[in-house]
């Protein structure tokens, strides 16, 4: 769910505004990255886990590189709070108007909870605030913004099914869309105890007021489990309709521990 706005006007900005929609999509929520899907596993009372994820999006005529940190801490077993920050570099004529913005984004400060665990069937929530802390030509969304999701997770081992459906209240600025809804679903199959495959679809809002259809991404990625305490893995992106950015590369490296 796009955290960001750019310094651009007509069909540039809408290009950029398409393409950085995706490229912070996982802002909000993520199975385990590099996937979009949030899934309803916590980190368990004590527990730290630091995610250091990075996405590279492509889309004419600009790219954009983040870099997305993000520390989770397991309060309860079935509660964590969640802090992600974001650093952006925008290039090209649609994000900037010399050219290349580099900066903070805004971040993101979240709780989740799993509420409910029926046979292999589980059900959570994970909502929080967008903060402003958008500079150096990053713009963000200019105040504070909320956002919810829904998240269903099936375990059914091997093969891990989840999706969400999510909200995001935007404050009021030109051409932007306040009211912004997303809908992700992916599965995950677990080839041994090292590797992970998965398949992730999803779809959200565009955050440009004037454009009615939603952009939409299909993700391909792997993880692979190094220890008990460091997973590396990668994907790429890739549109399913004209509005969504042309392509993605996700790379990243997660770390756990109490």
């Amino acid at each position: 769910m796009s955290r960001i706005a750019v310094r651009a006007s007509g069909q540039a900005r809408r290009c950029a505004l398409a393409a950085l929609v995706f490229a912070v999509f996982v802002d909000v929520a993520h199975a385990a990255h590099p996937f979009i899907s949030e899934d309803t596993a916590t980190q368990g009372r004590g527990r730290f886990e630091l995610e250091l994820g990075s996405s590279l999006t492509r889309h004419s005529p600009g790219r954009v590189l983040e870099f997305g940190p993000q520390l989770s801490y397991g309060v309860r077993d079935e509660l964590d709070a969640i802090v992600r920050l974001s650093i952006f570099s925008l290039s090209g004529e649609a994000v900037s108007d010399n050219g290349r913005d580099r900066g903070f984004g805004d971040a993101a400060i979240d709780v989740k909870w799993r509420f409910a665990t029926i046979d292999r069937m589980s059900f959570g929530v994970r909502a929080g605030i967008d903060a402003a802390t958008a500079a150096n030509g990053i713009e963000g969304y200019g105040g504070t913004a909320y956002h919810a999701l829904f998240i269903a997770t099936a375990n059914a081992a091997p093969l891990l099914i989840t999706g969400d459906a999510g909200y995001r209240r935007a404050p009021a600025t030109a051409n932007a869309r306040r009211d912004r809804y997303r809908v992700t679903v992916a599965g995950i199959y677990a080839v041994d105890e090292r590797w992970k495959l998965g398949l992730n679809a999803a779809t959200e809002s565009h955050p440009d007021i004037t454009r009615a259809t939603w952009p939409g991404v299909v993700l391909i990625g792997a993880i692979a489990t190094l220890t008990t305490w460091l997973d590396v893995d990668a994907g790429v992106q890739w549109r399913l309709n004209h509005v969504a950015p042309r392509q993605v590369f996700n790379l990243g490296a997660t770390l756990r521990w109490q």
